[in-house]
């Protein structure tokens, strides 16, 4: 299927937004496992124990928020990414494909449409729902 991925560049795209997607999920759950460590601890706790004040506890989870939040802008915009690079992958391969099986029956012979599995009905049928297949292969088994 490689060949009829068009644009090259676009490939590229999609991989390097499925690395980063794949990547920064693990380093969000430690954040977010963090996270969690802060809010289920009363506040006393934290204050006074190891010299932290309110200040530096309000400033600790002022951090951790805000690394959580651009985890999630990345994951975001990776995934975004990923997704709409894989769509136009796969369509246009399905259009590349369409395009293919429309100019082979435009050259069999003109009896070949005699037969009753050659009919245009079936034929554009055969266009319809076999490129389908060829872009659900495509696309959908890429991605995430």
């Amino acid at each position: 299927m490689f060949p009829y991925n068009t644009p090259k560049g676009l490939v590229y795209l999609a991989v390097f937004a499925s690395l980063i997607d794949g990547a920064v999920q693990p380093v969000f759950g430690l954040i977010f496992s963090k996270m969690i460590g802060f809010l289920s601890k009363p506040v006393d706790e934290f204050i006074g124990y190891g010299g932290v004040s309110a200040a530096d506890l309000e400033a600790d989870i002022s951090s951790w928020a805000l690394l959580m939040t651009t985890c999630a802008l990345v994951l975001g915009i990776g995934a975004f990414t990923q997704r709409s690079s894989f769509g136009t992958l796969g369509n246009n391969v399905t259009l590349e494909v369409r395009k293919m099986l429309y100019s082979n029956i435009m050259q069999k012979n003109i009896g070949w449409f005699d037969a009753r599995e050659n009919t245009p009905s079936v034929l554009t049928t055969v266009i319809a729902s076999d490129t389908a297949v060829v872009n659900g292969v495509s696309s959908e088994s890429l991605g995430p």
